[in-house]
């Protein structure tokens, strides 16, 4: 299943991947942080898709 909305001009699967790449490249070296902030954006991106549908 593809999800293809918009927000904020975005595709939210290419910002969700653009957001996975950047907090990869940023915390890298710190796996606590990393861990952190994928379990935060799957929530968030979780929240948003539930509400879109």
């Amino acid at each position: 299943m593809s999800f293809d909305f918009k927000i904020s001009g975005f595709h939210i699967r290419n910002q969700w991947l653009l957001n996975l790449i950047l907090i990869k490249y940023i915390c890298s070296d710190y796996k606590c942080c990393y861990d952190n902030a994928i379990h935060n954006l799957h929530n968030t991106y979780k929240a948003i898709v539930e509400r879109v549908i």
